[in-house]
């Protein structure tokens, strides 16, 4: 890393921009278009996740799910999403945020829909292991790999979807 501080600002323009979705095949129609600039990978950052989501009218942010061991926050940018949990619903304004608790079994993810471009800032704190993503909506866990190198999805029965 460079000794130079200027060195070290980030302008989001310049953060690549990812479509990709690593949800098994037949649940990602759902994140189709979401564009995510991931910033904390950007800064070096390992132990702390940051990112700009970008959601066209239509898109969610992801499948609706809640952690059981990192605690997620979510800070509204742009436009009107709309934050959908297991409790119910609520249209968000550009500067209101939300956080989640490790453990609350509340599934949530955000949807556009408006017409217009939402950003949502993503941060979350990157548990090194033991944490599931529990989809609240789906047949659908995100674990531990058993060879524990990364995290592969899975079924409530715990069988392994194909990549």
């Amino acid at each position: 890393m460079s000794s130079d501080v200027r060195d070290w600002v980030m302008q989001l323009s310049d953060i690549e921009a990812s479509t990709n979705s690593t949800y098994p095949r037949q649940f990602q129609e759902r994140v189709r278009g979401r564009i995510k600039r991931r910033l904390g990978k950007q800064a070096g950052l390992s132990r702390l996740s940051v990112l700009v989501a970008e959601l066209p009218p239509g898109v969610a942010t992801s499948l609706r799910m809640w952690q059981t061991s990192e605690d997620e926050f979510y800070y509204v940018l742009e436009g009107e999403p709309t934050l959908v949990t297991d409790l119910g619903e609520v249209r968000l304004q550009p500067g209101q945020s939300v956080g989640f608790p490790a453990g609350r079994p509340v599934g949530h993810h955000f949807i556009n829909r408006t017409s217009r471009l939402a950003r949502v800032l993503e941060v979350a704190n990157v548990a090194p292991h033991g944490n599931e993503s529990v989809y609240t909506e789906d047949d659908l866990l995100l674990v531990d790999a058993p060879d524990g190198k990364g995290r592969i999805f899975v079924n409530r029965n715990r069988v392994p979807y194909e990549v």
